[in-house]
C-alpha cells in the first residue's frame, strides 16, 4: 500500500514539476520575442498559447519518463532508453483531452462551441484517461515459482 502512496505522490511531484517548468519556458520564450517595453495583450495571449502548448508537450515526457524510472526500480534493473521513449510515445496523448476541453469552453464563446462538443471532450477524456493508464501503469515484480528438487 505503502509503494501505491508513494507512486502517486511521485506523480504529483513530477506533474507540478512539469507545469512549472512549461510555464518558466513558455514565458522565457514570449520574453525573447518582446521588446523591453512592449506590453500588449498579444503577448499574454501567446504566452497563453505557449503554456498550453508546451505545458501538454512536457507534461506526458516527464510523466512518461517518471513512470519508466519506477518500473525499473521495481524490476531492480537499469532505466532502458527505448523503453522509456515508448513510454513517452504513449503518453503523449494524455494532454488531447485537457487541451480540447480548455480551447472549447474558455476559447469559445457559449454561443460559438460545435452541438457536439460535450460528447467529444468526454470521448477525449476517456482517450487521455487510456493512455495515461497504459503510459503510467507500474507492474510488479512476478514472484518466481521455487524450484526445489528432492533428492531420493
Amino acid at each position: 500500500m505503502f509503494f501505491w502512496v508513494k507512486t502517486v505522490a511521485l506523480y504529483i511531484a513530477t506533474a507540478t514539476f512539469g507545469l512549472l517548468l512549461s510555464l518558466v519556458a513558455s514565458f522565457c520564450i514570449v520574453r525573447g520575442f518582446a521588446a523591453t517595453d512592449d506590453d500588449s495583450p498579444a503577448l499574454g495571449m501567446l504566452w497563453v498559447f505557449l503554456f498550453v502548448g508546451v505545458s501538454s508537450l512536457l507534461l506526458p515526457v516527464c510523466l512518461g519518463l517518471t513512470a519508466e524510472l519506477v518500473q525499473d526500480k521495481v524490476l531492480a534493473c537499469r532505466f532502458n532508453r527505448l523503453k522509456g521513449l515508448l513510454r513517452v510515445l504513449l503518453a503523449l496523448p494524455i494532454g488531447v483531452g485537457p487541451v480540447y476541453a480548455w480551447w472549447v469552453l474558455l476559447m469559445r464563446r457559449e454561443d460559438a462551441r460545435p452541438a457536439h462538443w460535450l460528447a467529444k471532450v468526454v470521448l477525449l477524456g476517456c482517450v487521455s484517461a487510456a493512455f495515461a493508464y497504459l503510459a503510467l501503469r507500474v507492474r510488479r515484480q512476478l514472484a518466481k515459482p521455487s524450484t526445489v528438487v528432492s533428492r531420493s
